[in-house]
């Protein structure tokens, strides 16, 4: 007849089992569940009687806060998605071109709102070495201040612009409004 087990022995684990669980913690691997559960019941007997059942709720806690955090990510990425969608929507613009007359000019680029004021996004070209440097930019409805930077060094304002507004050094900007 097999021998019957009594709570206090089946709580008990054996040296053996206690390191088999060890060397799968270490390992970074998940120990067979069944081994889980005979380490945590063991865990749970261990704790004097008013732990026991302050330790029941705290699993419940730690699972529900599991799934909340989960839920948060899934929130968190879906929103991500969403904004990374709307900032690299394609836009309609429509063709502006700009001329700039400056024939002792070796390069030109215009900078303004449009291209966060950045020389290297939008050089001007003067294809026929005659002193006529053009470029054609995509833009979107809206109102935009630039100017033109010669050799890397000076500003010009656009002397065909329509509109002007102060520059805040001193100079002024050529608005251009679509």
């Amino acid at each position: 007849m097999p021998k019957k087990h009594t709570r206090q022995e089946d709580e008990t684990l054996p040296d053996a089992e206690w390191d088999r669980f060890t060397r799968h913690l270490a390992r970074g691997l998940t120990p067979p569940a069944r081994l889980t559960r005979k380490v945590m019941r063991q865990v749970y007997a261990s704790l004097p009687a008013g732990r026991q059942r302050r330790a029941a709720p705290l699993v419940l806690r730690l699972k529900a806060m599991r799934w909340a955090l989960t839920g948060t990510a899934v929130i968190v990425l879906i929103a991500l998605g969403l904004a990374r969608r709307q900032l690299v929507r394609p836009t309609a613009g429509r063709p502006v071109t700009l001329t700039l007359v400056m024939p002792e000019a070796r390069t030109v680029a215009v900078v303004g709102d449009f291209n966060a004021w950045n020389p290297r996004n939008s050089a001007l070209a003067d294809p026929e070495k005659d002193g006529v440097w053009t470029v054609t930019l995509q833009l979107d409805p809206g109102r935009y201040q630039y100017g033109f930077l010669v050799d890397g060094a000076r500003w010009e304002t656009d002397p065909n612009a329509k509109w002007y507004a102060n520059d805040g050094f001193g100079g002024r900007n050529a608005i251009i409004r679509l």
